[in-house]
């Protein structure tokens, strides 16, 4: 059995962070069911290798977490993941507006 919660950000400007926070609170919602793992997945927007820091892509593969145990142990997955993926990416889950 597994519970889903999703977050669409159609053209509408908001930060990273703030997509994450709604993606864990909704799986917090659901955390009373009992299941026995998490996840997420979220676009992985990155600036292209030879352009300025302004110009970014969505690249077509996803970042995908998934984590056994509490919601908790994901928030903190992914957290860790992504500042182990890349210290550029770290600096956009500040400041990167998704459009």
């Amino acid at each position: 059995m597994c519970g889903i919660f999703a977050y669409l950000n159609y053209n509408v400007n908001r930060e990273r962070r703030y997509i994450l926070e709604v993606l864990f609170n909704g799986l917090r919602r659901l955390e009373y069911r009992g299941y026995d793992s998490a996840g997420i997945s979220i676009d992985s927007a990155l600036p292209p290798l030879n352009s300025a820091a302004s110009d970014f892509t969505i690249s077509s593969r996803p970042l995908v977490f998934r984590k056994e145990g509490n919601i908790e142990s994901l928030v903190k997955f992914v957290y860790e993941g992504i500042l182990s993926f890349s210290p550029l990416f770290s600096i956009l889950l500040d400041e990167l507006l998704i459009l």
